[in-house]
């Protein structure tokens, strides 16, 4: 393990074991020149224009001196001007709002989670109204306004925040440690703040995944990493002890003036903050280690792979009135503050609404299909609904007897979809897995997969004059990683959804395969132009019913939950297929 040490030099530190965690030395530091509107932190403007980290302006990218910038340059992964830096680390790319998703720089303002404020008499602290609503463990003690931990053989102490993804923002975690500096013989005296998967039971130690605590009976600071001592500091009678833990994986713990920063962590799903110790075998009248008080912030960044899962499917469920055969790509939009989906199985399409349980009900008679194939189509997938013209409208593919895949569009009229229209075809190929949007230009774009022997992409379409029963090709957006062995999506790229989330950023998901197996990538784009790669968002389980496979992603803006953006996707574990649903912490229930 590396760490990278400010103040004294560095003691005491063994092996982190979690993970592949640690890589170099040094305090990780990502600067991007600025950042744009989304996620923008305080000082930065939001009316369309941008400032720089030093205040000063900065052109916003629509608005550029330069006629020759080529803002698809800004993510091809590439030092295009040959000056050391590529990408978002481009003073004139950094600027553009993509730099800011999946970043821990660009973040909203820190929020204050929960205080542990001591203002009692001595006795137990559970008898303290200040730490009323807190949850106790190991019956922690109040001593001269300070929470001493207790806990016998193991920790006492209490729970200061009961849950957060560190995935998904920058947590800060600050406390006021008072500990006696002259060891104690034989005693076991210690107190400090803690990250745990899980609080401890009673009775029981806390397992730490990260943690600074102060150690009395032996006279110095003790920075924990997964259970193990890996730094210590001189102990101090009265200091600040701080955890600064960030969405990269990246963390600085602090005791006073001194600290240690630790690189490439593997940040859990979830964590618990607590403030913990233990207290035995003092001299009488001998003072412990104490906590005088502390704090918890959240900074929230935009992260789209700290991503829940719910681990029961929404489509088959008991309940769902549909068992399918073999499920293909879903789609979701939301139609007047209602779910609306149209999902494939068997080479129909089918309608479902969401149950007030959140399943998904499909139609009770499987002859009850969203639209009928035209004629001399065998087969129907990869459904798309887009509201087009104040119209619910449902894109598809269609394969013809051929094996030759097309695209076809219904109008939704009341409860059901008319006739299907056929309005694309490539020539020379096939063309599958239609998305379609607004561009902020005007005209409406399609993305599909083109498929060309045995060559596949991702490829830009735009509707001719207006009218989206014609379309011209533009671009290529995404093709596979074929040079990159390890890429999620290094041998085909397919079922593209676009969604356009509450900061105004176009999210275009899609299925990666490498291999045999199918994870869901997401590209970022402020104007449907240039596309910001991010990886792999969603990956399969590794057990449960997307244990092997996770595919045809299915984003949709939910009006009725706080603009919160859910994700349906079609898994498999091998044998069966469903429909799940992951999201941000706290947005998957009622």
């Amino acid at each position: 393990m590396r760490l990278a040490r400010y103040g004294t030099p560095l003691s005491g530190h063994s092996g982190f074991t979690r993970g592949s965690l640690l890589a170099f030395a040094g305090w990780l530091v990502l600067a991007f020149a600025s950042c744009a509107d989304a996620g923008a932190p305080d000082g930065f403007v939001t009316d369309g224009g941008a400032t720089a980290f030093d205040g000063s302006p900065v052109s916003p990218p629509n608005d550029r001196e330069d006629p020759d910038f080529d803002a698809g340059a800004c993510f091809d992964g590439l030092d295009n001007d040959a000056d050391g830096t590529l990408d978002c680390a481009e003073a004139e790319c950094g600027v553009r709002a993509e730099c800011c998703v999946g970043s821990a720089e660009c973040c909203s303002g820190a929020t204050r989670l929960s205080t542990l404020t001591v203002e009692c008499e001595d006795g137990p602290a559970s008898a303290c109204d200040s730490l009323e609503g807190l949850t106790l463990f190991g019956a922690p003690t109040i001593e001269r306004t300070g929470l001493v931990p207790q806990g016998g053989a193991g920790h006492g102490g209490v729970v200061m925040h009961p849950s957060v993804d560190p995935r998904a923002g920058n947590l800060r975690v600050q406390a006021r440690i008072e500990a006696p500096t002259t060891p104690c013989a034989e005693c076991v005296d210690l107190a400090g703040i803690a990250l745990v998967e899980a609080a401890p039971a009673p009775g029981a130690r806390a397992v730490v995944w990260l943690g600074v605590v102060a150690v009395s009976s032996r006279g110095e600071a003790q920075v924990v990493a997964s259970d193990e001592v890996v730094a210590t500091f001189s102990l101090m009678a009265a200091a600040e002890y701080e955890i600064e833990l960030r969405a990269d994986g990246v963390a600085t713990v602090s005791v006073g003036s001194e600290s240690v920063a630790l690189t490439e962590l593997e940040l859990p799903p979830s964590i618990q903050v607590i403030a913990y110790g233990r207290t035995q075998n003092r001299g009488a009248g001998v003072d412990a280690a104490r906590l005088r008080g502390g704090e918890v912030f959240f900074e929230a960044c935009d992260m789209p792979a700290a991503l829940e899962r719910d681990p029961t499917p929404r489509l088959p469920t008991v309940a769902s009135g549909f068992t399918p055969r073999a499920l293909g790509r879903a789609t979701a939009l939301m139609v007047e503050d209602r779910l609306l989906t149209v999902f494939a199985d068997d080479g129909d399409l089918y309608q479902a609404m969401e149950t007030r349980s959140g399943d998904l009900a499909g139609p009770a008679d499987r002859n009850d299909r969203a639209v009928v194939p035209p004629e001399g189509i065998d087969d129907l997938f990869d459904p798309a609904l887009v509201v087009e013209d104040g119209a619910v409208t449902l894109y598809f593919a269609g394969e013809h007897v051929s094996g030759v895949r097309r695209i076809f569009r219904s109008r939704r009229e009341g409860d059901t979809f008319a006739a299907p229209e056929d309005v694309l075809a490539v020539d020379g190929g096939s063309v599958d897995g239609p998305t379609v949007f607004k561009s902020p230009a005007g005209p409406w774009r399609m993305i599909a997969r083109v498929r060309r022997g045995a060559q596949t992409s991702l490829e830009q379409f735009e509707a001719i004059g207006g009218d989206t029963g014609a379309w011209r090709p533009l671009s290529v957006v995404r093709a596979p990683a074929a040079a990159d062995l390890f890429a999620f999506d290094r041998d085909d790229v397919a079922q593209p959804a676009v969604v356009r989330s509450a900061d105004g950023l176009y999210r275009l998901y899609y299925a990666g395969q490498r291999g045999t197996g199918w994870s869901i990538g997401l590209l970022v784009s402020q104007d449907g132009d240039a596309w910001r790669p991010l990886g792999a968002v969603l990956t399969p389980d590794g057990e449960g019913f997307d244990a092997l496979q996770v595919r045809g992603p299915a984003p949709v803006l939910r009006t009725d939950r706080a603009n919160a953006l859910h994700l349906y996707y079609t898994a498999s574990d091998g044998v069966s297929s469903a429909i799940g649903l992951a999201g941000p912490a706290g947005t998957l229930g009622e």
